[in-house]
């Protein structure tokens, strides 16, 4: 797994694809950085953590799952606050995208309990 976001240099930036175009890499995770511009085959899956407020931005980032007729699968994770982007998406490819809502037992389940840290202070 590696990492891909603009506070890379350009150097490490190219290896880090380099290695995920010729397999040396099985996951990437990226910011916007590669949503345009690059053409990797083969990619499956792409995993979206928030839906971007542009549609297009959209078609962008999972589009790296269509190269040259491939299917692919796109996940995006939306919250009540960004379900309009996802309502504008739907507008722009003219057709509903299919939601599964989190099973009721994981959105209740209890917070973690805070753990408290020792102190740094020494002690006397």
């Amino acid at each position: 797994m590696e990492e891909m976001h603009s506070d890379l240099r350009q150097e490490e930036r190219k290896q880090v694809l380099r290695k995920f175009e010729n397999g040396q890499v099985q996951i990437l995770v990226a910011t916007d950085i590669l949503s345009r511009g690059i053409d990797v085959d083969g990619i499956q899956l792409v995993i979206n953590y928030d839906m971007p407020p542009d549609p297009e931005d959209y078609i962008h980032r999972i589009g790296r799952t269509a190269r040259a007729d491939a299917a692919g699968t796109a996940i995006s994770f939306i919250t009540r606050r960004n379900r309009h982007h996802l309502e504008r998406v739907e507008r722009l490819i003219e057709r509903k995208i299919h939601v599964l809502v989190l099973p009721q037992v994981i959105q209740e389940m209890p917070k973690p309990p805070r753990v408290k840290r020792p102190s740094m202070r020494a002690k006397r």
